[in-house]
């Protein structure tokens, strides 16, 4: 069994979504059938989460890109998706060398 470190750090241009302004943003993350899901930031547009999981997974198995999708919480009604964007694992990630950037 292999181990995937992820950290959602923040983000930046979140459009508006609620009444006054501003949005209650969250990010959901899919992964390999799993579901991760960071706290809510309260009426803000340019959110810092700083939140981590580490992942388990078969050894091999790494083919499927990490889902991220961005939603505005509501507390009445359905949440607003915001947008989304998905990331490629490298197919022979070396361990302990984390890959990122800005997407």
């Amino acid at each position: 069994m292999s181990k995937l470190q992820v950290t959602v750090v923040e983000a930046r241009g979140i459009r508006s979504a609620d009444f006054m302004g501003k949005s209650d943003p969250y990010v959901k993350l899919h992964w390999m059938g799993e579901k991760y899901k960071t706290s809510v930031i309260s009426q803000d547009l340019t959110p810092t989460w700083n939140e981590d999981w580490t992942i388990p997974f078969p050894d091999g198995q790494m083919k499927e890109p990490l889902e991220f999708q961005v939603y505005d919480y509501d507390a009445l009604g359905s949440n607003d998706k915001l947008g989304f964007v998905q990331v490629k694992v490298p197919d022979n990630p070396e361990p302990f060398k984390p890959f990122e950037g800005w997407y």
